[in-house]
This record gives C-alpha cells, structure tokens and sequence, in this order.
C-alpha cells in the first residue's frame, strides 16, 4: 500500500522508518551520541601523527653547506639582500 506524502509516493514501510529516524533524531542529547565524531577526531588525530613520524624516520635527512644555502632560481648570490634597490 502506498502512501502519498507531497508529490512522491512512498510505501508505508518507509514513511515508518522515516518516522523512527525523525523520532530517534529528535531524542535528547547525550554523551553517547557524540561518541562517533570522537571516534572520528581519534582515528584522524592518530592517522596525522602517524604520517608525520613515519615521513620524519623515512624520510630524506641531507643536512649541508649546499642544502642550507638560500637558494635564487638558479642565479647565483650577489651581495647582500638588505641594500637599497636604487
């Protein structure tokens, strides 16, 4: 049996579920109920901790003269950059 709700028909069996997910929606707030964006924040936090530590471990370590040197596209360094331009 169907029954209309605006333009769309649906089945009686899905206005009902509708109804408890309204009916669960509208129950009153409670600690458990934030227990999935915890879980959430959690695995986020620790998946970011995780990539930084292994990218640190594994990653290049090249500390030089060279490496540490400002580099200018390829131009080479001429004096020193706080002087005036004119």
């Amino acid at each position: 049996m169907f029954i209309s709700a605006g333009v769309v028909l649906l089945p009686k069996q899905c206005l009902n579920n509708m109804q408890f997910f309204i009916l669960q929606s509208q129950a009153g707030t409670s600690a458990a109920s934030y227990l999935p964006i915890l879980i959430q924040l959690l695995f986020a936090g620790g998946l970011i901790t995780m990539l930084l530590l292994l990218s640190n471990f594994l990653g290049p370590k090249r500390k030089g003269t060279d490496k540490l040197q400002n580099f200018e596209s390829g131009i080479a360094i001429t004096g020193n950059a706080r002087q005036p331009v004119s």
